[in-house]
């Protein structure tokens, strides 16, 4: 009988499963996807967890859920149909590296506009010059997945220490 109860409950919690997803299941970065940015020098490896982007970018540490920051932002390369919105990309990893590296520089050289400062963090919303992705999630299904040219990144105050880079409306 208590075998019976298991597998009852277990089928339960599959059953379940998909109302309590985060929506990005079929978001997947390998060893393979990282080695190829790093061979094409997009990407330098410089600890556990941690990469530095051509243009001096620091992708270190993990985010609440667990995922690298390097994860973290490639998970804004696939949709994440359960999430409320989600800004994903439409250009490739690689390309999603380089613009992350034209906002840096825009950041640098101040003209990329005062960003919004709240507690350790700065967030800089930019303007890509170009489509760059659209609207996901259940927001951007009801709308249509409109097209985004705009991009959020926020960093750690004081470094480019990268929290997040994602598209916006």
């Amino acid at each position: 009988m208590p075998q019976r109860s298991i597998r009852i409950l277990l089928l339960m919690m599959l059953a379940a499963t998909p109302l309590f997803a985060r929506g990005d299941a079929r978001f997947r970065l390998d060893a393979a996807d990282i080695r190829a940015l790093e061979k094409s020098g997009h990407l330098v490896k410089i600890g556990a967890d941690a990469w530095k982007t051509r243009g001096g970018a620091l992708l270190t540490g993990r985010d609440p859920g667990g995922l690298t920051r390097l994860e973290h932002i490639m998970r804004h390369t696939v949709d994440a149909p359960g999430r409320p919105k989600h800004g994903v990309f439409s250009i490739g990893r690689a390309d999603v590296i380089e613009l992350l590296d034209r906002v840096i520089a825009r950041i640098r050289t101040g003209s990329a506009g005062a960003g919004k400062t709240r507690g350790d963090r700065v967030a800089y919303t930019v303007d890509a010059g170009s489509v760059v992705g659209y609207l996901g999630g259940r927001e951007g299904k009801k709308r249509h997945h409109p097209k985004l040219t705009r991009v959020r990144l926020v960093v750690k105050k004081g470094a480019m220490e990268v929290v997040t880079f994602f598209p916006v409306k």
